[in-house]
């Protein structure tokens, strides 16, 4: 079915609709149409969200819109400071298949403290696209309602695929928008 981003009845900020589930980005409110591209191979992808409390997550999830042939992919968590450095990973969802289309979701069971932390994504194809929506979090330094943003987005490093390292890799890169960045790994997150 895959993700019904934006679409009416909108849900509440920071959430995307998947069924009748919701999946969700903590701290970000997402704003405009959802569109697709490819991310790339072998390119970490950090994301900024912010816990205002302690949550449980169970679930960390991404829609392949175009699959290719062995592709895959890693989605993670880590810890991280005001600064957005990673550090420790908190959980690495495991591997899951990009050689079909449809929302890819790792089951996780973790608790993230409240405060900022990131979500990382890493593929070992640079065929696939996969769904996004534009976004922002105000905690972040990304700010929704400007339509723009003040502070780093799509923090990037190149970095062979594999299983996430235990401390994470400091990203080099960062996004350059005219507007506001793209996400595309959502939590699911227990009520």
């Amino acid at each position: 079915m895959g993700f019904q981003i934006g679409t009416p009845p909108m849900p509440p900020r920071g959430r995307a609709k998947n069924g009748t589930e919701s999946l969700v980005l903590p701290g970000v409110g997402l704003s405009g149409s959802p569109a697709t591209f490819a991310p790339g191979a072998n390119i970490i992808f950090y994301f900024p969200i912010f816990f205002p409390t302690a949550t449980l997550v169970t679930g960390l999830a991404a829609e392949i819109t175009t699959a290719a042939a062995s592709a895959k992919a890693r989605m993670a968590l880590y810890a991280c400071n005001n600064n957005l450095t990673p550090g420790a990973l908190v959980i690495d969802g495991g591997e899951v298949d990009c050689s079909t289309t449809g929302v890819k979701e790792d089951v996780v069971s973790v608790v993230m403290p409240a405060g900022p932390a990131l979500i990382g994504w890493n593929c070992n194809s640079g065929a696939i696209q996969v769904r996004y929506a534009r976004g922002g979090s105000q905690q972040m330094g990304v700010i929704p309602t400007l339509g723009a943003h003040w502070y780093r987005t799509e923090l990037t490093v190149a970095s062979a695929y594999g299983a996430f390292a235990a401390s994470g890799v400091a990203w080099t890169s960062t996004g350059g928008f005219s507007g506001l960045p793209p996400w595309f790994v959502f939590l699911r997150v227990s009520p």
